[in-house]
């Protein structure tokens, strides 16, 4: 598929927690890639089938929403996984809000950590941004394919974060052992594989809304040249962002969002 060089400690290694009715033919394992779901979309366009994934211990060119990086020094887990609409039709509608769901409750249930939502795609341990969810489209033809990727700081790297990035965080203080970091991306993949085959989400946003760290905070949204200012409510039945302006309710369905006070 590429030239990049297989990840064999990193296969061996998750291929030990990962549930056996999974299909690992659906895995690809690096060291080092450019980005994970740039691979995933090459991947996917030559016909990869649903749940697919491809997974590195580093990523020299990681993205997240508009221009924005996304820090991936190795160490942490770096993940993409492909969808096809003609499995799910309905998954579109709720990808980043399920995706964010499944990987915060991994993240807790592994690392034995409080992990907090922030809408509509970052993951928050103590304050800090741990991980950061990003949901691409391509089609080929009239199919509609999907990817999401997810980059998760599992541990402080050498030296800390960059200077411009003050807001990042790790899930844990000290580098974790090789199994909590398999444990953490079996568990990602169980979650996630099962997601090509619901078709209700509602127990996905019930998870979103309990792990809000946003609801009744003072928040500014931007989308474009538009800037909205309000408190949170809560969340509708979609994931759509739910913003009181002085007393009526309005939906936001897209946008950046910053706490009051917050720079970045």
């Amino acid at each position: 598929m590429n030239h990049f060089k297989k990840a064999q400690k990193t296969e061996k290694e998750v291929k030990a927690y990962l549930d056996p009715l999974i299909d690992e033919a659906k895995f690809c394992f690096y060291e080092r890639v450019d980005s994970t779901n740039q691979i995933a979309r090459e991947w996917a366009l030559s016909g990869a089938p649903g749940a697919s994934f491809v997974i590195a211990d580093e990523q020299t060119g990681g993205r997240g929403r508009g221009k924005n990086r996304f820090f991936s020094p190795a160490g942490g887990i770096y993940l993409s996984v492909i969808y096809r609409g003609s499995d799910n039709e309905k998954l579109a509608d709720y990808l980043t809000v399920a995706g964010a769901a499944v990987t915060a409750e991994a993240i807790s249930t592994v690392a034995g950590v409080d992990c907090g939502i922030k809408w509509v795609n970052d993951l928050f341990v103590r304050g800090k941004k741990v991980c950061g969810l990003l949901a691409e489209s391509v089609f080929r033809g009239d199919e509609r394919l999907m990817v999401l990727g997810i980059g998760i700081n599992l541990f402080m790297p050498q030296g800390g974060f960059p200077e411009d990035l003050p807001g990042a965080g790790a899930v844990l203080e000290t580098p974790p052992d090789a199994d909590l970091r398999a444990k953490l991306i079996a568990a990602m993949a169980d979650g996630l594989t099962r997601l090509k085959e619901v078709r209700d989400y509602s127990e996905y946003i019930s998870v979103y809304r309990k792990r809000s760290v946003i609801v009744g905070k003072t928040v500014m949204v931007t989308d474009g040249d538009t800037r909205l200012f309000g408190v949170v409510r809560g969340f509708d039945d979609l994931g759509h962002l739910v913003l009181d302006q002085d007393g009526q309710n309005r939906i936001i369905r897209a946008g950046t969002l910053r706490l009051a006070g917050e720079t970045k």
